[in-house]
């Protein structure tokens, strides 16, 4: 966090100044929540400048408000951390519509839930589709364990929400891939690979490139941890690297 000393005047018509001291983020791990929506709506290019400030302060509007255009400008040149990604692995956001956000580093979720998340968050950017976001985000925000089914039903009570906190979830999955490509760095790589040709990173294809005839055993893989089968895969791909196999 960022140390910042602030000078304003309360009033236009007083001499005197008030001062106040506060922190500002300066990487995407220290972002609360609420400064993960807003800093969607920064990218997306719909937040002012007063609410960015307020925000990432936690200072009134009113204060916000009060600053000079100079100290704003400077305020916002702390936000030069968002034009690129850097891991993170768990999602800031932790409760929507009821529904609770999974634990950090992905623990406890299956690979179905992976499956399903990758396909409708490729969907989602394809067309900026809004169902495709709840969609989306219902494979990792629910009740309980995953499954096919209570896709569609937890996406219909999201679908109530603020757009903009299901679209701070796509903006926080952003990291968490860069995480997981940073902690599995063959498999995505070899995903990327095939990117190309398929349009859409289709991870039943990777899968099925990697086991081969094992992928019969996929509804065992689907309930394995994400990152039991992500291990798995990185090291199946190593090892056909060492031994000359694509």
């Amino acid at each position: 966090m960022t140390r910042v000393r602030l000078q304003y005047r309360p009033f236009q018509f007083v001499p005197w100044q008030r001062g106040i001291n506060c922190l500002f983020p300066g990487s995407w791990a220290e972002l609360s929540s609420n400064q993960m929506v807003v800093a969607g709506r920064i990218l997306k290019g719909t937040a002012t400048d007063d609410t960015v400030i307020q925000s990432m302060l936690g200072v009134s509007r009113r204060v916000a408000r009060r600053l000079s255009s100079f100290q704003k400008y400077n305020l916002l040149c702390l936000l030069s951390f968002l034009e690129g990604f850097e891991p993170c692995h768990w999602f800031v956001i932790p409760l929507i519509a009821g529904f609770r956000a999974p634990l950090p580093r992905l623990k406890e979720e299956t690979f179905a839930s992976f499956l399903f998340a990758e396909h409708h968050f490729e969907q989602y950017f394809k067309g900026s589709d809004l169902d495709e976001l709840c969609r989306f985000v219902a494979c990792w925000y629910r009740i309980g364990t995953f499954s096919e089914s209570a896709i569609e039903s937890g996406s219909l009570q999201l679908r109530k929400e603020d757009p903009a906190i299901l679209e701070a979830v796509a903006l926080n999955y952003h990291l968490i891939r860069e995480w997981l490509a940073e902690s599995y760095p063959s498999v995505f790589d070899y995903a990327q690979e095939e990117q190309p040709q398929n349009q859409e990173t289709t991870w039943l294809n990777v899968l099925d490139a990697i086991v081969g005839d094992d992928i019969v055993r996929y509804d065992e893989y689907a309930a394995l941890p994400v990152n039991t089968v992500l291990r798995f895969l990185n090291s199946r791909i190593n090892e056909n690297r060492r031994h000359g196999k694509r």
